[in-house]
């Protein structure tokens, strides 16, 4: 301000005595104008118009005396608006004009790692927000969202000390991902746990494992209590996922049995089919069952009750060979998988039938 009134008074009453000084006074009083038009603005808040009143100020003019005080004004302006926005919760905003004043103190290596680390705090902040609100009873937030937001930090703000908690950030977010389990919310936690696997796998290198457990536990959960409303189509959906993803899981046998059940009930009244349980032994003992064929087609045959089985029954011959039938004994099933008969198919005296023997066990 002193120094505009002192341009003003060159540009005034002295100009016959300082006449060659004039026209410089008055570019420098234009320009203090303009730098006190900027700093106005700051000062009501208006801190992205100051930002740009600042940065066109020196555009004009860049060697002005006022070089200076426009730089510390471009970076007041840029760090209070960030500040605004991080306060606000528009952190991807915030990030935007810190990134503004990162440009603007290139050459001070201690501005630039203060910066720097308030760009990592900021995206900490904004996968913080997003784990909360996946905890909070409305069920919002986005996992893959916090996620990149830990990976932001990770890859590029490595040597802030807000990188130190990334790796327990990681870990916070799982639970927050997969806390519908324990509370036997399955098929709401499937969409969380597939964001979450859906992050790099080398960030999550150390979860990976546990989560992809959890998913399959979750998937087998999901289908049976879809199954228990009589909602066959979506349980199936969830069966055939985990049988199709982790076909070495120890859920997939059951939900193998389970898959079957839910599509013979497809689009049947409620009711229909019963969850075949996991096979739990022989007793009390096998219950041979023959399935005839007396068409002339290949035949893949579905049946569901306290055990399922899935099976295909070769077209009828047209020849009329003698009755035999050959079988082998039961086959002990494992790991959960309902009783199932390893049955050559046999013919019978009919010579347009085809059959095949199972044994189920109750």
């Amino acid at each position: 301000m002193a120094a505009a009134d002192r341009f003003a008074a060159v540009d005034g009453g002295y100009e016959l005595t300082l006449g060659g000084y004039v026209p410089r006074a008055r570019v420098f009083l234009a320009q203090c104008g303009g730098y006190l038009a900027a700093a106005g603005e700051s000062e009501r808040g208006g801190h992205d118009v100051a930002f740009q009143r600042y940065r066109e100020a020196r555009a004009v003019a860049p060697d002005t005396p006022l070089a200076p005080f426009l730089h510390d004004g471009i970076v007041r302006a840029a760090t209070a608006r960030a500040t605004d926005e991080r306060a606000n919760g528009d952190r991807a905003e915030a990030v935007r004009w810190y990134r503004e004043v990162l440009t603007e103190q290139a050459g001070d290596r201690a501005a630039v790692a203060a910066v720097r680390e308030e760009i990592a705090a900021t995206y900490f902040e904004q996968a913080d927000a997003e784990r909360q609100e996946v905890l909070g009873p409305a069920g919002g937030g986005n996992v893959q969202a916090a996620g990149t937001a830990l990976l932001s930090i990770a890859d590029e703000l490595g040597d802030t000390p807000t990188a130190q908690r990334v790796p327990q950030g990681f870990a916070d977010l799982y639970a927050a991902a997969s806390s519908g389990i324990p509370a036997g919310r399955f098929c709401d936690a499937l969409p969380l746990l597939d964001e979450y696997l859906g992050l790099r796998e080398q960030a999550i290198a150390a979860i990976l494992p546990r989560a992809h457990g959890d998913r399959a536990e979750a998937l087998l959960r999901c289908g049976i209590q879809r199954f228990d409303a009589d909602d066959y189509l979506p349980a199936a959906d969830a069966f055939r996922r985990l049988v199709t993803t982790y076909p070495d899981a120890p859920q997939t046998p059951q939900a193998r049995s389970a898959l079957i059940a839910a599509r013979v009930g497809e689009g049947r009244y409620r009711g229909a089919v019963e969850l075949p349980v996991p096979y739990a032994g022989d007793s009390p003992g096998n219950n041979p069952v023959t399935f005839y064929n007396a068409t002339p087609y290949e035949l893949h045959v579905m049946v569901a009750g306290p055990t399922a089985h899935e099976l295909t029954l070769r077209r009828a011959r047209a020849a009329r060979p003698s009755p035999r039938t050959a079988t082998r004994p039961a086959r002990p099933s494992t790991g959960g998988r309902p009783r199932r008969c390893g049955c050559a198919p046999a013919t019978t005296t009919s010579s347009a039938s085809s059959r095949r023997t199972r044994r189920w066990t109750r």
